[in-house]
């Protein structure tokens, strides 16, 4: 994990960080979404949007479909710069909603082989887990992480996120609030998401899969990326 020294005296962050995560949904939405973002010229409907209400249709697990979402190499847990984006066990029964999702999906389990690491070692894990910014917009990832961390979460309804947080920084420092309980006094969270037993019973089998195919490959990255060194 990153480890850092927090605002706090005596207090510390520890960060489990994703390269990819909203990123895969740009990538998709530039290289792969012509219609809806034409849609969204038409309309003023978000392309994300109707992006994800195709990904809401795919069954958990995207009907046998995995990716590694590792577009720009990998931080925490595996610490891997030669990683790169795999897509396994694309069938003729696949369509773009099931890749979509399936990308939704892996960076859950991104996430989650850090979170399980976290969970072992840390003293106390507050719940619900607290989702901000971003793709956290999305609900129907929301649910996805939710399943597969198994535990309850909710939103942030003020998603300004670290510029809020710098600001406070600011004001602390210049006087203005005597110190940071106002973050908590402030946060207001909506839209809870309860996990889903059968989802998550479904995912950790698919989870344990995703962590096979890196550590089958991994060295094959090693091997393409001197192969586009000597070639390109």
């Amino acid at each position: 994990m990153i480890n850092s020294a927090y605002t706090v005296p005596n207090k510390y962050v520890v960060i489990a960080a994703t390269n990819t995560g909203g990123m895969l949904m740009r990538y998709m939405r530039d290289n792969f979404s012509q219609l809806e973002v034409a849609l969204e010229d038409m309309t003023g409907q978000n392309a994300y949007q109707i992006i994800d209400k195709q990904a809401e249709k795919i069954k958990p697990g995207s009907e046998g479909l995995i990716t590694l979402p590792y577009l720009m190499g990998e931080k925490t847990p595996i610490w891997d710069n030669n990683a790169k984006a795999v897509i396994f066990g694309l069938a003729l029964n696949h369509s773009k909603a099931h890749l979509v999702r399936a990308m939704m999906e892996s960076v859950a389990y991104a996430l989650y082989e850090s979170f399980e690491i976290l969970e072992k070692t840390l003293a106390k894990i507050n719940y619900p887990i607290i989702m901000n910014e971003g793709g956290a917009i999305s609900k129907v990832w929301r649910e996805i992480i939710t399943d597969v961390f198994n535990v309850p979460t909710v939103l942030v309804k003020n998603r300004v996120g670290a510029p809020y947080g710098d600001c406070l920084l600011a004001a602390k420092a210049i006087g203005h609030i005597k110190d940071y309980s106002i973050a908590s006094e402030k946060a207001e969270y909506i839209e809870p998401l309860e996990p889903q037993k059968k989802h998550n019973e479904l995912y950790m089998e698919y989870f344990k899969l995703y962590k096979s195919i890196y550590r089958d490959i991994k060295d094959r990255f090693i091997d393409l990326n001197k192969l586009k060194e000597k070639y390109y």
